[in-house]
């Protein structure tokens, strides 16, 4: 059985239909490639599974492997369903904007989107999805954003989901380290 702290929740979010459920799918195994079809998500769909993630311990430097719960949020990014995000936001643990990069955001649209969650920058991804080989609609953030393509590479999806699901576990152990510091003083 995992303890609490190996249970991580990742919140997706962005506009509709710009690749959120496909981007959960891939990421949870349940399609081998990434599909084009569209059925608007209504609400929340939650997705579970199972990773390993590599860590080096602060103290040792050593490598080790440690095994989490995760549970993908897929959100629907209709304009009706953001009024029940503050509440969802004080269980995230870390949070992946997608938008398809045909349909440019503006930095302005995206601190929107990330605005809803208080989550540090380390807890934030964002996604610039296209079903083309095509980089023209990448915006330059704060936040890695990482330019994944239906055509191209779909295993940098799981490549990058891996080194942000590690960089939200270290941060949530950090997180965990400090509140039992400020317990203990």
């Amino acid at each position: 059985m995992l303890s609490s702290n190996n249970n991580i929740k990742i919140f997706i979010i962005g506009p509709p239909n710009s690749g959120k459920t496909t981007i959960a799918n891939y990421l949870a195994d349940l399609n081998k490639s990434l599909s084009s079809d569209y059925t608007p998500t209504q609400g929340v769909r939650i997705l579970e599974l199972d990773q390993i993630i590599k860590t080096t311990s602060k103290h040792s430097r050593k490598q080790q492997q440690t095994n989490v719960s995760i549970e993908l949020w897929d959100c629907s990014g209709e304009d009706r369903f953001k009024t029940i995000w503050p509440n969802l936001s004080t269980i995230a643990n870390g949070l992946i904007l997608v938008y398809d990069q045909d349909n440019r955001l503006t930095e302005r649209d995206i601190d929107e989107w990330l605005g809803y969650f208080s989550l540090n920058e380390k807890q934030c991804m964002i996604y610039a999805y296209c079903k083309e080989n095509n980089k023209k609609g990448k915006i330059n953030h704060k936040i890695p954003v990482h330019s994944v393509s239906i055509n191209d590479d779909p295993d940098s999806i799981k490549k990058t989901f891996d080194g942000f699901l590690t960089q939200v576990y270290l941060e949530m152990q950090e997180q965990l380290e400090n509140e039992q510091r400020i317990i203990t003083e």
